[in-house]
């Protein structure tokens, strides 16, 4: 994210043109996830962020419009970074790196590490001595709990509980 982006008032009003809307809502969304990776919080009310250092800039006394955070979130959900939390779309959960991405690492993991057939914690597979750089490392529990259920989808894994899983 360039910093003449977050100094340009415009940057902060949902743009109507197409071309340059998508661009924005790009910008935007990069620099929610690098802000997620920085303080780790992984559910996100829509109404609080709004008003936090993330879409506020106080030197040109801007606040990101409702309208354009609500576009952010929705792109990241559409990215499958996110998903809504409430039917009324106020909360998300947000995750540093595509839930679908986060699968295919868990379940290569699981490969590679020898632990296919084997029962997991999500504990384990989130804070775990033998995850090494993975880029599940450190994340939410429940996030890697939505990742898991895109592999129970596709029959690579079975969720035991609510904190277990077996690869397949």
């Amino acid at each position: 994210m360039s910093t003449w982006q977050v100094s340009f008032p415009p940057f902060y009003t949902l743009q109507k043109n197409e071309e340059t809307k998508k661009k924005q809502l790009d910008a935007w969304s990069s620099l929610v996830i690098e802000h997620r990776r920085r303080t780790s919080a992984s559910t996100v009310d829509l109404s609080q962020i709004r008003s936090s250092d993330l879409f506020t800039n106080s030197k040109i006394e801007r606040q990101a419009s409702i309208e354009l955070v609500e576009a952010v979130f929705s792109q990241l959900v559409h990215k499958g970074n996110a998903i809504w939390k409430d039917k009324s779309k106020s909360k998300c959960l947000l995750s540093p790196h595509s839930f679908s991405s986060l699968a295919a690492a868990l379940y290569n993991w699981a490969q590679m590490s020898g632990n296919i057939n084997q029962v997991c914690t999500v504990f384990e597979l989130s804070q775990g001595e033998d995850i090494g750089g993975e880029i599940f490392k450190n994340v939410p529990e429940d996030i890697i709990i939505i990742a898991l259920k895109l592999l129970q989808k596709e029959r690579k894994a079975e969720l035991i509980g609510t904190d277990g899983v077996k690869f397949f």
